[in-house]
């Protein structure tokens, strides 16, 4: 391997352990409020994106995930960053 490789390489390692440490730190400040399993619908989905828009700014961030155990039902979750 030659320098200019190396040293590319090197930088990349070094970038992605920086990502790895922003992620952690950012998962460590993470709360979450509440958790609810509804119904789900299409379009389920414009109604967190729309929360998250209006209440990002207020450090609230809604998740939506299908529950893996019904398909036919979702998980909502709140959380405050």
């Amino acid at each position: 391997m030659n320098d200019v490789a190396y040293y590319k390489e090197t930088a990349c390692i070094m970038e992605n352990s920086q990502k790895l440490e922003e992620e952690a730190e950012l998962e460590s400040k993470i709360e979450i409020l509440s958790t609810v399993r509804i119904s789900y619908t299409d379009d389920l989905y414009k109604i967190v994106d729309a929360l998250n828009r209006t209440l990002k700014k207020d450090d609230y961030m809604f998740g939506l995930a299908l529950d893996p155990e019904d398909q036919s039902q979702a998980v909502l979750t709140i959380y405050r960053t």
